[in-house]
């Protein structure tokens, strides 16, 4: 986590991200689907989108799931993420249908756990 917390953090709105990925990667953040943005990197002349770099939940974790993905400005070294927000169902899996994502910063906090 930590060399996520030294990149440069890129200030992106929604908007701009979608018209990132139709232009760069042709993909629709509008309508993706979880095989398109969960399982696969992208790479353009100009950008890299780094998948499942973070997530949570999935069988025997509870019905959300997330993941996070790093997008990479090639020629300015600045970075952003997205966070993907689904569902799980054991017997159907992990579903991302409800197209509910959001650019995310990392943030470092301090845990205190009783042992």
């Amino acid at each position: 986590m930590k060399k996520y917390l030294e990149d440069k953090i890129k200030v992106i709105t929604k908007e701009e991200a979608k018209e990132l990925f139709a232009t760069e990667f042709n993909v629709e953040l509008g309508s993706y689907n979880s095989y398109d943005l969960q399982y696969q990197n992208y790479d353009s002349e100009n950008y890299s989108c780094e998948r499942e770099i973070d997530g949570e939940g999935g069988e025997g974790q509870g019905d959300s799931i997330w993941t996070v993905s790093r997008i990479l400005d090639k020629k300015t070294g600045e970075v952003f993420f997205i966070r993907f927000d689904g569902y799980y169902e054991s017997w159907n899996g992990a579903d991302w249908s409800n197209n509910d994502w959001s650019i995310v910063v990392p943030k470092e906090v301090k845990v205190v756990q009783w042992n």
